[in-house]
């Protein structure tokens, strides 16, 4: 009689596979010998064929993705898959690897992603960087919203042009742009792109039209509808609202400094989020930081101990080079940690790591053995998920409970 056994796959996406949890009939012979079943520490080595996850060998199999598509632009997670992940999973929702494939989400291909933002229907749009696009992941297919080919042209979406677009931020049906390279905010609106602000490479605060940035790339919207830009290469976080913009905090020389936003200085501030309370929080690439602004003033949070990979209190946590950043239902904050491939949290004073562990790689399975390469920006659902942007994997990933 036929026994039934639980096989938990464990796989490297050097492939475009995924991780999941097959149930399978097997004759009742003996497993092989050796460390089969036994404990077993991540350091320590299994038989051929098996791999150490969460303290025990199991087998290593690759298995084609079957989760079922839902219309809200994520899949469904196989239930046998969470069974094994009491802690967390972290899945490949979109991506086989580098490319410019629309189509199924396991099956379509990205190039270097930088960004992503989620709208309150579920859908994923994604700042696709070097195929100069933005692309849209909803009932489990990866489209083009807009763009194509490198330039800087408005007009309908199919035709319009950006220049590595580095930032986006979802209000609506309106999709608010970085377009980096052309030192830009753009918005896709009903099929049609237009630049809402920027003139050029430089600094200018005044009207929209006439403003000049430096390489824009985080966005955040805030409760007024106001937008919040990361102007990296100004070392800057400025605000459009209406058709003027300003400078929200940072005096434009590059390093690090608290106190009064006027003369707060930042070096080059990525990724922002913005708190229902109306503070903005921040990530800098180069001071390694998590930054606060709130009631004319900047604070740093966490980063103030130099570069690194430690979880603790604040002032002794270390990053390094961070540059997503995006607010959990309870107000906890989420850090895309892109030189130690890792997600982090920021909650009641403290920094603890998500998943990732300082190597990169391309796994999924729990978050306790997941691997990412470059995450460069996370994003909530609006639910009770994350979404990661792993670039230099090509892949849109995603963090459940």
């Amino acid at each position: 009689m036929l026994a039934r056994r639980m096989v938990l796959v464990a796989c490297v996406l050097l492939q475009p596979v995924s991780c999941v949890v097959e149930f399978k009939a097997a004759d009742p012979i003996a497993p092989p010998a050796g460390k089969e079943r036994g404990p077993c520490r991540p350091a320590a080595s299994c038989n051929a064929g098996l791999i150490c996850l969460s303290n025990v060998c199991v087998r290593q199999v690759a298995s084609a993705p079957d989760d079922a598509a839902l219309g809200d632009g994520s899949t469904t997670p196989r239930p046998d898959v969470h069974a094994k992940c009491p802690g967390g999973c972290v899945e490949t929702l979109a991506g086989a690897g580098k490319g410019q494939a629309d189509g199924p989400a396991l099956q379509a291909s990205f190039s270097f992603p930088a960004a992503a933002a989620v709208d309150s229907a579920g859908a994923i749009i994604i700042a696709d960087r070097l195929n100069h696009r933005l692309r849209l992941i909803k009932g489990g297919i990866v489209s083009t919203l807009a763009g194509g080919a490198k330039g800087f042209t408005d007009g309908p979406s199919h035709l319009a042009r950006f220049n590595h677009p580095s930032g986006v931020a979802v209000d609506g049906k309106r999709v608010y742009v970085a377009d980096q390279e052309n030192h830009a905010i753009r918005l896709i609106e009903d099929g049609v792109v237009r630049t809402i602000a920027g003139s050029g490479y430089g600094f200018a605060d005044g009207a929209a039209k006439d403003a000049m940035f430096r390489s824009p790339a985080g966005l955040a919207l805030g409760s007024a509808g106001e937008l919040y830009i990361a102007d990296v290469g100004n070392h800057r976080v400025r605000r459009l609202h209406g058709q003027a913009v300003i400078t929200w905090a940072g005096s434009g020389v590059p390093g690090h400094g608290d106190g009064k936003a006027g003369s707060s200085r930042f070096n080059y501030p990525h990724g922002l989020a913005a708190a229902s309370n109306g503070a903005i929080f921040v990530v800098e690439q180069a001071n390694h930081r998590l930054r606060r602004i709130s009631g004319g003033q900047v604070e740093t949070l966490v980063g103030a101990a130099g570069q690194g990979f430690v979880d603790g209190a604040g002032e002794h946590a270390r990053l390094s080079a961070p540059t997503g950043v995006a607010i959990g239902p309870l107000g906890e904050v989420y850090i895309a940690d892109q030189g130690n491939h890792a997600l982090r949290v920021f909650a009641a004073g403290k920094l603890s790591t998500v998943a990732g562990n300082g190597s990169a790689g391309a796994a999924d399975g729990p978050r306790s053995i997941a691997r990412f390469d470059s995450p460069i920006d996370v994003a909530s659902n609006h639910a009770d998920a994350l979404i990661i942007v792993d670039q230099e994997n090509h892949r849109i990933r995603r963090v459940t409970p």
